[in-house]
């Protein structure tokens, strides 16, 4: 699977099936002041996207190479709406390293 189905399945489709698949396991999250485990980040992806806490629409890839992927969506956590852009780094072809920003919409 391309790493870019992984994401859009996960976000906007609510299947995070392709986990093991796509996600190294050396894989590390930074999000603002937090760091998360490869272990963590299942956790939080299921109870955040799948469980439909969390609600993202208008994802885009805006670049992607063998090395890089950098994504884009509409987040909505219940009032709060967010731009949030993910800068991710990919080994053997897995997502390996995740960044994200947030910007209040």
């Amino acid at each position: 699977m391309e790493l870019r189905d992984f994401f859009f399945n996960c976000l906007e489709g609510r299947d995070a099936s392709s986990f093991e698949e796509c996600v190294h396991e050396d894989f590390i999250y930074i999000r603002e002041t937090e760091m998360f485990t490869r272990d963590e980040f299942r956790s939080q992806v299921i109870e955040e996207f799948i469980q439909g806490v969390m609600i993202s629409k208008n994802l885009q890839v805006l670049f992607e190479n063998d090395k890089i992927i950098i994504l884009d969506a509409d987040v909505r956590r219940g009032e709060i709406f967010v731009k949030v852009t993910l800068s991710c780094m990919k080994k053997d072809g897995k997502l390996w390293r995740q960044m994200m920003t947030m910007d209040m919409l």
